[in-house]
């Protein structure tokens, strides 16, 4: 199946739609098209503000991704989209949240039971952000990782491999190719978007760069 790229100037809200749904026991896992395609999003290089977070006793890594003025047109598309989750939400809050038939829920309720992609700072001094997740198979890491000249970096979550952790650090600046899943639970009544990192393009940090070009 094709796929569809979109990037911060390209994305329009209109040609986003709702595709297969996958069940198990109370949580609803929903494909989210582009276009009528899988939807995968380019994004622009973005700070990483802290280092890959692993979820407990799991081999699962995530990030978080600072969305700064560079980035105003993203911090826009991610606002319609969960906007635009929010409107589904209402449509499909019987099927997705386990709202009765009689008493369908309305957009405030729904608004509360969502999951914004967008994670506004508690410090208003820093910009909001994106957490997204590295895709694995076990200890075996999926995402491909480049650097900055698009060459491959040898990194996984192995033992004897050069760690994920010890490439992508705090303060490192990275692209990445985006895609997502809409995920529901119809027992606790709330859903959201989980993001999964295809690709990652690492950049060297603002101070690297800089003794970098010094040295050339």
């Amino acid at each position: 199946m094709s796929i569809q790229v979109t990037t911060q100037e390209t994305f329009d809200i209109t040609k986003l739609s709702i595709g297969s749904t996958f069940s198990r026991n109370e949580m609803r896992f929903i494909t989210l098209l582009y276009d009528q395609k899988p939807m995968y999003l380019k994004t622009p290089a973005m700070r990483v503000p802290f280092k890959p977070n692993q979820f407990s006793a799991t081999s699962k890594w995530s990030i978080n991704l600072e969305i700064s003025d560079q980035c105003a047109l993203l911090q826009a598309n991610l606002t319609q989209l969960d906007q635009w989750m929010i409107e589904q939400g209402v449509k499909s809050c019987v099927e997705w949240l386990g709202a009765k038939p009689e008493k369908p829920y309305s957009t405030e309720v729904v608004a509360g039971k969502y999951t914004n992609t967008l994670k506004e700072s508690k410090d208003p001094r820093y910009p909001p952000s994106i957490r997204a997740n590295f895709k694995n198979r076990g200890s075996e890491l999926l995402t491909h990782v480049y650097d900055h000249n698009s060459q491959p970096v040898d990194v996984g979550l192995e033992n004897n491999q050069t760690h994920l952790s010890q490439v992508i650090k705090q303060n490192t600046q990275l692209a990445v190719l985006l895609t997502p899943s809409l995920w529901a639970n119809t027992e606790k009544g709330t859903f959201g978007v989980s993001w999964s990192i295809e690709q990652a393009k690492i950049y060297p940090s603002p101070s690297t760069k800089q003794v970098l070009e010094n040295l050339m």
